[in-house]
């Protein structure tokens, strides 16, 4: 139930995993606390409690005890979890648009100052290339056009946070089963303490005229 109110799965979708299994809340959900209520009867080990996920278009605040689900806004460059995305791990389109007056020559996006697992490049709404290792260059020469070019880099973040660990300080790349048991005796702590990652791109990325070099 939440808030008293019957829930149930919806048939055949899933989150991440078939095993997570998805239950619409946005009939009953409300403005302030909400209670999220699982019975099962009888209850036996295969009811043992994982995590539970809430899924939508919000942002998080930081509080005293974990965080407050607010409304989303637009994200700018920088990290996601200092924007109210802490927990995100999936992928956020950063777009720009150029001219190009000739498309003599060969093109490179580039990226400078970001961070995430890789980095999807898209040109005019076709698929190009990943950038996954330096110097962060992809060439995008055939899809580039006389006239305007809308050109979006993908940045992807990592399931570390989402899935964690987030408590006690967890070295980074490191993901030991006992590091998900170190919560705090005494209930979530402040939000401003869950170790998460700074992924997001830091600054905008170029297009680049790498050959014949483009007059001044």
């Amino acid at each position: 139930t939440c808030n008293g109110q019957p829930v149930t799965a919806q048939p055949g979708a899933w989150w991440l995993d078939k095993a997570f299994g998805v239950i619409p809340l946005g009939a009953v959900a409300r403005v302030g606390e909400n209670v999220v209520t699982l019975r099962a009867q009888p209850f036996s080990v295969w009811h043992e409690l994982e995590p539970a996920y809430v899924l939508g278009d919000f942002a998080l605040r930081a509080t005293e005890r974990g965080f407050v689900i607010g409304p989303d806004r637009a994200l700018v460059p920088g990290a996601w979890n200092e924007q109210g995305h802490p927990f995100y791990a999936h992928g956020v389109a950063y777009a720009r648009r150029f001219n190009v007056s000739a498309t003599a020559g060969r093109f490179e996006v580039a990226l400078a100052t970001w961070h995430g697992s890789v980095a999807r490049v898209r040109v005019n709404g076709k698929h190009v290339g990943w950038l996954d290792a330096p110097p962060w260059r992809c060439e995008v020469t055939p899809h580039i056009r006389r006239g305007e070019n809308l050109i979006e880099v993908v940045v992807i973040g990592t399931l570390k946070n989402t899935l964690g660990p987030h408590h006690g300080n967890p070295q980074l790349g490191t993901a030991w089963p006992g590091q998900f048991q170190r919560g705090p005796a005494e209930g979530p702590p402040p939000g401003t303490n869950y170790s998460t990652v700074g992924y997001g791109l830091f600054e905008p990325f170029v297009l680049e005229r790498v050959w014949p070099a483009a007059a001044p």
